[in-house]
């Protein structure tokens, strides 16, 4: 169960940066990185680097 967080939108930054999602989430002492896509197709390349990158358990995809 979610309780309090808080969400920080990431900002595109420089194209050297691979591991860009659009959002973290806190939950307790953890991040969960969300990423949001335009329809069900695309590549979740991006989440996979930042979870290995930062040591995050948990991701979430999902579309609009």
């Amino acid at each position: 169960m979610l309780r309090k967080t808080s969400a920080l939108l990431l900002a595109q930054g420089e194209k050297r940066q691979p591991s860009r999602v659009d959002f973290v989430v806190q939950v307790g002492q953890k991040i969960v990185p969300l990423e949001v896509k335009s329809g069900p197709k695309g590549s979740m390349q991006s989440l996979g680097i930042f979870m290995k990158e930062k040591g995050a358990e948990y991701g979430v995809r999902t579309s609009m």
